[in-house]
């Protein structure tokens, strides 16, 4: 079985967001801040948890991030 991430295991940064527990990173490309890339963890948890899950959180994550900036 493994472990569905949350919000509150997440870490956002202007570089992108990281998922503490597993390392799993979203990085948004320069100029398209929209797209990125992810980066795989390689804690030992990473295997614990659904890596599909984890990176469209971290994707979700920062899509928010984004929204709220343009609204600012």
């Amino acid at each position: 079985m493994t472990i569905k991430p949350t919000h509150e295991e997440f870490e956002l940064s202007e570089d992108g967001v990281t998922h503490k527990p597993t390392g799993h990173c979203f990085r948004p490309h320069p100029g398209e801040p929209g797209k990125g890339f992810i980066e795989a963890g390689h804690q030992p948890e990473a295997q614990e948890y659904n890596a599909e899950a984890v990176q469209a959180m971290a994707v979700r994550l920062w899509a928010q991030h984004l929204t709220k900036e343009t609204r600012s």
